[in-house]
């Protein structure tokens, strides 16, 4: 949610072309088009025209969000980081929970788990910040 509101301000219909690539980002996550969204028809990474991430369904959008978390998160450890916006605006504590405290009359409770992995014999440890979700009943 924090990734969206600074992506695009919670707009689905967005087209930023600020890359200095020459690419441009799609709707409400402001997906590339160098590599996950293909203008025109479908293809690439996500297998979705960058048009069908500019419209009200996010379905695909979500799909798509998806493989790019999952890919980040085996390249870098952290699948949030592929959003420039994440590190500046939604990596800490404080920020997670404005954006889902509340949520569907749900109580969030922000958990903090530390990972660490190793490669090439040197061990990174990273924190990560988890959402649970508790009815309001069940407190």
């Amino acid at each position: 949610v924090c990734i969206a509101q600074h992506e695009s301000q919670f707009n689905t219909s967005a087209v930023g072309h600020l890359n200095g690539d020459g690419s441009g980002d799609h709707g409400l996550f402001q997906i590339s088009d160098l590599y996950w969204c293909s203008p025109p028809g479908k293809g690439w990474a996500c297998g979705v025209s960058c048009v069908d991430l500019e419209d009200d369904d996010i379905k695909d959008d979500v799909v798509c969000v998806k493989r790019i978390y999952r890919q980040h998160q085996r390249l870098t450890g952290d699948g949030f980081t592929a959003w420039a916006v994440y590190d500046q605006h939604c990596s800490n504590k404080d920020s997670v929970v404005k954006y889902v405290d509340g949520c569907d009359g749900l109580v969030t409770k922000i958990v903090t788990v530390q990972e660490s992995t190793e490669k090439n014999g040197v061990v990174k440890t990273s924190k990560k910040y988890q959402s649970k979700h508790f009815s309001n009943s069940g407190i």
